[in-house]
């Protein structure tokens, strides 16, 4: 895709707003949220603080439709498409020192470079160089503890405002999702740029858990000295806890594997190792517990909205 095909890719939807001193949190639904919960998060700072969309993406040159497909809603009797959305918005939320940009999108099947580029120089036109993305790793943990957050970032400014270590260096190698993209496309730009990846238990992947949205606003508030008002998550909250707890009634083997992750937990807790994220090919001291999970995957899948 040459310059000239992609000068219409990213459509500004405003006059350019005057920031002060903005910073960025972008989610990015996919191979890092793969529930949709952080872009969830997004979305509700957008409605919480009445953002004002600023810029969107054409979806047909990075999106491989028969991936990632649209979806036909009905509206007022008619039948309408609707298409992968990317767009991003400003901010300047009450008790907050900074303006924000809010970018809700979802990862791209082509032109991930292309993309990566246009957004990073729109937000310097914006005036930003500073940028925090959340991701989300489904894990073995429980679903009735506090959901574990990894913090990577660029200087320890960032462990101090979340409270958060930062390990001394990631030993990772292999497939990326398109948040490592634009937090290492930054860094080569020193931008100041945080990671915030928290793991959320693997066996509800099936439906959305708001639970993770809601740890993951509760971090941000505090650290930028934000309150939200989390009022219109109850009936949210009081689905995925009914459903959830109709599922482990209906199954003992499940409760079972519950509890043991949940001793698991309890014991890395009082180690202090919570915030390293165990993939879940690393524990092999739970129970054989594939027939268990497909069958709690199925019954949540089944009783989704």
């Amino acid at each position: 895709m040459t310059d000239s095909d992609s000068s219409n890719t990213l459509t500004v939807l405003d006059d350019l707003p005057i920031l002060q001193d903005p910073i960025c949190i972008a989610a990015f639904q996919g191979f890092t949220d793969r529930s949709g919960e952080t872009v969830d998060t997004v979305r509700f700072m957008i409605e919480e603080w009445h953002a004002t969309p600023i810029a969107e993406f054409e979806s047909e040159p990075f999106y491989d439709f028969t991936m990632t497909r649209p979806q036909v809603k009905n509206e007022q009797g008619l039948r309408k498409i609707t298409w992968p959305k990317n767009r991003l918005y400003y901010a300047s939320p009450p008790g907050a020192s900074r303006d924000f940009i809010l970018f809700e999108a979802i990862e791209p099947n082509l032109r991930w470079r292309r993309f990566t580029e246009l957004t990073i120089n729109f937000l310097e036109q914006l005036g930003c160089k500073t940028l925090v993305t959340l991701g989300a790793l489904p894990s073995a943990v429980p679903h009735t503890r506090p959901a574990p957050i990894q913090l990577s970032a660029t200087d320890h400014g960032w462990d101090e405002l979340f409270t958060l270590d930062i390990p001394e260096s990631s030993r990772y190698q292999g497939d990326v999702g398109i948040m490592s993209v634009f937090n290492l496309a930054v860094r080569d730009l020193e931008w100041s740029n945080a990671s915030l990846l928290i793991q959320t238990p693997h066996y509800v992947a099936e439906m959305k858990n708001p639970r993770i949205s809601r740890a993951l606003l509760e971090l941000m508030g505090s650290a930028f000295n934000i309150n939200f008002n989390y009022e219109r998550m109850t009936d949210e909250l009081e689905i995925f806890e009914s459903r959830i707890h109709e599922a482990l009634t209906g199954s003992g083997e499940a409760a079972e594997y519950v509890k043991q992750l949940e001793s698991r937990y309890d014991e890395a807790a009082a180690a202090n190792q919570l915030s390293r994220p165990k993939q879940l090919q690393d524990t092999p001291e739970l129970p054989e517990s594939d027939d268990i999970i497909d069958e709690l995957e199925d019954f949540l899948r089944s009783n989704r909205d």
